[in-house]
């Protein structure tokens, strides 16, 4: 826990990053991909694994939404064929700053909140989602894009937020979907793009759970499994399991 207060102050963050809850959900991901490094190293190999096989045309730029601490993004790789790498997340981490310093240009950090909604959090569930400015034209103008473990992760915050707030569920559903079109059209209307998403989960081996709300992003050209929370990691015991699925769009 001192640990994880000393990156809070220290991990450069919005004020919106800090109240909205992503700076809280970036550093618990990097403490727990260390508890969790081995029940998570297959699905990290076959996220770098996807994109790698699909770098046949490089060119200038591309950008990456969802880079976080590097997890799953091989840079070495997305260097060898081209010029320069984006990583895009709501909060970068120091370490990740650091690299990118150090690349004299070829690696860019931009701090962007990708669920497209007004940052104010006291603003109820909406489903106006806006994928417009700076960022976004970025994204649209490169030669490849990369949504890399995000666009589930993108309605975890603003979920919890209407939840605690009390609104219906029926609004926060709409509006969740809502931000998970807007990314996937996102991702359609770039040259280049791959998508690699949960798609759904399990606890104990049950029935799956939708965690893409119905929303149908095309046929994926491969699948596997992620055991998300082994057995211990949760406090009530649970093990989460989860389907993640790589397409191509755009």
């Amino acid at each position: 826990m001192i640990l994880e207060a000393l990156e809070w102050c220290l991990t450069p963050a919005s004020r919106a990053a800090r109240a909205g809850g992503h700076l809280s959900e970036q550093i618990a991901i990097r403490h727990r991909a260390l508890r969790c490094a081995e029940a998570w190293a297959e699905h990290l190999a076959r996220t770098k694994a996807y994109v790698n096989a699909r770098l046949d045309q490089g060119g200038r730029e591309v950008a990456v939404l969802g880079s976080g601490h590097l997890h799953d993004v091989d840079v070495a790789g997305l260097l060898s064929r081209f010029d320069r790498v984006v990583l895009i997340d709501a909060v970068h981490p120091l370490e990740v700053r650091f690299r990118a310093a150090t690349s004299r240009g070829r690696i860019v950090c931009l701090a962007a909140d990708l669920c497209g909604l007004p940052p104010d959090p006291r603003l109820g569930p909406t489903e106006t989602v806006r994928t417009e400015g700076a960022v976004f034209d970025r994204i649209r103008a490169a030669d490849l894009v990369v949504s890399v473990n995000l666009l589930s992760q993108l309605v975890v915050v603003p979920v919890r937020r209407w939840a605690l707030a009390e609104h219906p569920d029926e609004a926060i559903i709409r509006a969740a979907r809502s931000v998970l079109e807007a990314h996937i059209g996102l991702l359609r209307s770039c040259r280049r793009a791959l998508l690699i998403s949960d798609a759904a989960h399990r606890f104990d081996g049950g029935p799956w759970e939708d965690l893409l709300l119905g929303l149908d992003a095309g046929p994926a050209e491969e699948s596997w499994m992620w055991t998300l929370a082994p057995r211990g990691e949760e406090k009530d015991g649970r093990v989460e399991e989860r389907r993640v699925e790589a397409r191509r769009l755009g």
